[in-house]
C-alpha cells in the first residue's frame, strides 16, 4: 500500500527490500540454473506479479526486468535447472521444532518489558541501528534517474541538509521549502544525534 509523501506515493522500504530480495532470487543466473521449477512453484511466482504496481515500479525500475521475467513464466514452461539444483521448500520438521520448542508467551512478554523499560539511550541505539539498515542510502543504486520534488521534472541538485528531496532549479526548492522544512529539519536534526 503506497503511502503519500507531499503528494508523490512512496513505498516503505522495507517492502523495496523484499522486491529486491525476490529479484535476485528469481533472476540470479546462479539460482536460475539451480532452482528447479514445478507448476506450483511457478503459480506461487506468478502471484507477486499482481502487486507490481506503477508507484512500487517508478520507485524501483530494476523491476521492470522482474516482472518482463514473471509475463514470459505466464507464458511458457518454467525452466529447468541444471543437475545438482538447489532445492528450497519448507521443511515440516524444522518449521514445527522452531514453533514448538519456543514459549512464545514468554518471550512476547519478555521483549515487551525490554521495550517498557529501555533507557532513551537504549531507543536511540536501536534507532541508530534500524536507520543504518533501512537508510534510503542502501536504494540509491537501485533508483532511477532523481525526478525534482516540486514539478516532477529531471533533477540534479539536492537538499544540502538531508540529502533526500531533488530539485531541478533553485526555483523549485525555494517553491517548495515550505512543505520541506519540517522534514528537512528533523533529518537534519536527527543526522546530527547520529553523528554523535
Amino acid at each position: 500500500c503506497p503511502r503519500f509523501n507531499f503528494g508523490i506515493p512512496t513505498v516503505d522500504s522495507v517492502l523495496l527490500q523484499v522486491w529486491l530480495c525476490l529479484y535476485h532470487l528469481m533472476l540470479s543466473p546462479a539460482c536460475q540454473q539451480r532452482y528447479d521449477w514445478d507448476d506450483f512453484k511457478k503459480n506461487n511466482a506468478l502471484r507477486a506479479r499482481k502487486f507490481m504496481t506503477e508507484v512500487l515500479m517508478d520507485q524501483l525500475p530494476v523491476l521492470s526486468d522482474l516482472a518482463r521475467f514473471l509475463d514470459q513464466l505466464s507464458l511458457s514452461a518454467p525452466p529447468q535447472a541444471s543437475k545438482g539444483a538447489l532445492l528450497i521448500s519448507q521443511v515440516p520438521e524444522l518449521w514445527e521444532s522452531i514453533m514448538s520448542g519456543t514459549d512464545w508467551k514468554s518471550a512476547r512478554r519478555d521483549t515487551r518489558n525490554n521495550i517498557a523499560n529501555a533507557s532513551k539511550e537504549d531507543r536511540m541505539e536501536e534507532m541508530k541501528k534500524l536507520a543504518d539498515v533501512y537508510g534510503a542510502n542502501n536504494f540509491e543504486e537501485f533508483m532511477g534517474d532523481p525526478k525534482c520534488s516540486k514539478c516532477g521534472q529531471p533533477a540534479e541538485q539536492r537538499c544540502s541538509r538531508c540529502k533526500l528531496e531533488w530539485y531541478c532549479s533553485r526555483e523549485c526548492q525555494v517553491a517548495s521549502w515550505k512543505e520541506h522544512k519540517t522534514l528537512c529539519n528533523t533529518l537534519h536534526e536527527a543526522s546530527k544525534i547520529q553523528a554523535v
